[in-house]
């Protein structure tokens, strides 16, 4: 290999440490970020969104119930952070619907995957 290749790793490898600084910043950034909220009128909405939620994906999902116990919790952390990673100190609807979307495109992906049988396990 000639140099020009060590040169491109090497430029690879300095774009990589920006980008992972970058990230680290955010990270850091947004977790000491205590202003966040979700507005009285957002909650009522959500409140009827999640009841249709729980219908549409249990008959999507002709298996156990995709929207379990943990679930809420889940999506509300996801919410959260995705909101703060946007920039927003209040959840948005469009961000709560992002968060459903990246959920349902993950519940497809893993009922896309073959069943894993008790031997496999």
């Amino acid at each position: 290999m000639g140099t020009g290749s060590s040169a491109d790793t090497q430029a690879k490898a300095e774009e990589n440490a920006q980008i992972l600084r970058a990230w680290r910043v955010l990270i850091n950034e947004r977790q000491h970020s205590s202003s966040y909220s979700i507005s009285d009128e957002l909650k009522d909405n959500l409140e009827k969104d999640i009841e249709k939620e729980m219908k549409i994906r249990a008959e999507h999902f002709n298996r156990s119930p995709v929207v379990q116990h943990n679930t809420l919790h889940i999506w509300f952390t996801l919410a959260r952070l995705l909101a703060l990673s946007r920039g927003e100190s209040e959840l948005t609807f469009s961000t709560w619907q992002a968060v459903k979307d990246l959920e349902m495109e993950r519940h497809v992906r893993l009922a896309s995957l073959p069943p894993v049988s008790s031997t496999q396990a």
